[in-house]
């Protein structure tokens, strides 16, 4: 699979447009950019690492080790409670067209749900209790002409994405006006929804590190005097990574943003793009999942779904470990 989490592209946004703390960690023969993330308790401030992307070696034996090496060497900061791998392995994909019967989802989760177990069993691992990675990636491919790209998702989203085309829905980059409106937009809608927005500083950074790279836009959907749905790509390589965007309320049943990003799709061929990420979405057939609206929304348009294993805590201080998940879970 593509890896933008650590491409590039990925660490400049990360890094140096987010200013993000960071460290280079070496594991399983390879060095990863790694963020180190704090939360302030009184005098002190408790840290955990995030190391993205990573893919297990088959050989358990050398697993094991490099794990215990590693913790070995964070375990001298007595304030690093663990760490959190985000595993790529694939556990099975498909093609979400000849899947949406669902007469295989059952044995998917439970695939899912024998991994797990063999994780936390082989190497003592304890599932990510906050910011988790996505445990499913849906990928399309956008080198189709329109009809075909049509013809992959479902009916649903087949009418609304042909009714709009047929009414003229306008699709275009927001000008420089339009940005500050995209934020506030957008922050009101987390208020209601309970997720937290990038700040507004990092917010600006993002726009102004696309425009000078030339690496990306803030698309948008427009009815009328409306802007209706909006979507933030950035560009690396031969692929199109969706990275934020949302539906004004007002019309989220009507399927403007299935629209969006079918024209999207379409400027991306263009541009001699192959591929569009849609950065994740939940596991199959776990409908309490946070991400299983946006997953179901996202599938709904077609094409792949892959399964991964996931984000997975390795634990240094036990009793801080278990102190910040009680508090999270009781913050949340």
């Amino acid at each position: 699979m593509y890896n933008i989490y650590q491409s590039s592209r990925r660490k400049d946004i990360q890094y140096t447009v987010y200013a993000k703390p960071s460290i280079t960690i070496h594991l399983f023969d390879t060095d990863y950019a790694a963020t180190v993330k704090e939360k302030k308790v009184g005098p002190f401030a408790i840290r955990w690492i995030q190391i993205m992307w990573v893919e297990l070696p088959d050989d358990e034996n050398y697993v094991r080790e490099e794990l215990e090496r590693i913790k070995s060497l964070l375990k001298k900061d007595f304030w690093t409670v663990f760490f959190q791998l985000w595993l790529i392995n694939e556990i099975t994909h498909f093609d979400n067209v000849t899947h949406r019967s669902g007469e295989q989802k059952e044995e998917i989760k439970k695939q899912r749900l024998q991994m797990q177990q063999w994780l936390i069993e082989k190497y003592n691992l304890h599932l990510a209790f906050r910011e988790n990675m996505p445990q499913s990636n849906i990928i399309y491919v956008v080198q189709k002409t329109d009809d075909e790209l049509i013809a992959e998702m479902n009916s649903g989203c087949k009418e609304r994405v042909k009714k709009w085309i047929k009414k003229w829905l306008q699709f275009r980059e927001a000008t420089v006006e339009e940005y500050e409106l995209f934020y506030q937009k957008r922050c009101n809608l987390s208020s209601r929804k309970g997720f937290h927005p990038i700040s507004e500083k990092d917010y600006h950074n993002l726009i102004q590190y696309m425009q000078k790279n030339d690496c990306g836009a803030l698309f948008v959907a427009k009815k009328d005097d409306d802007i209706v749905a909006w979507s933030i790509c950035v560009y690396d390589k031969d692929r199109i990574t969706y990275l934020y965007g949302f539906s004004d309320r007002k019309y989220s049943k009507i399927g403007w943003h299935h629209f969006l990003k079918f024209k999207i799709f379409g400027r991306a061929r263009e541009q001699g793009i192959k591929t569009c990420d849609m950065m994740g979405g939940a596991p199959t057939w776990f409908p309490d999942h946070p991400l299983a609206g946006v997953s179901k929304f996202k599938e709904s348009l077609g094409w792949t779904k892959i399964e991964v294993f996931g984000s997975y805590d390795v634990v240094l201080r036990p009793l801080l470990y278990w102190i910040m998940k009680m508090l999270y879970h009781r913050k949340k």
